[in-house]
């Protein structure tokens, strides 16, 4: 519950200095980073591809602002991650299979196109 409370009262002071509260989502989303032996599944925000992210902004819980952001990308080698940011908890990141990654970009035509042709079969 400490987290929660401390995660609601930071992006609420920051929404009130930043009211888009955007800036505030890109810093924790630069600072994920994942290690691996593999190179293939290891993961730089900084470098990371955005393929495609859905924002929610404006939302109250509790009488604090909630940003959320769901964002799909891809490391160097072509690997899927999944960011979830929401003001409730910490940050999520995690690696998809191809078969994830389609299911989830399929809600995006345009992106979906884009990574894997019309019928998804790029």
């Amino acid at each position: 519950m400490a987290a929660v409370l401390v995660y609601g009262y930071v992006l609420d002071r920051l929404a009130r200095l930043n009211p888009s509260g955007v800036d505030v989502v890109e810093a924790q989303f630069r600072s994920m980073r994942i290690k691996s032996d593999d190179p293939r599944g290891q993961f730089d925000g900084c470098l990371a591809t955005i393929v495609c992210d859905e924002r929610m902004l404006g939302r109250y819980w509790f009488g604090t602002r909630v940003i959320s952001l769901h964002r799909i990308c891809k490391n160097a080698y072509g690997r899927y991650f999944l960011f979830i940011f929401t003001a409730d908890a910490p940050p999520y990141l995690s690696q998809l299979s191809i078969e994830r990654a389609k299911n989830a970009l399929r809600s995006s035509k345009e992106a979906f196109e884009k990574e894997f042709g019309r019928h998804g079969e790029a």
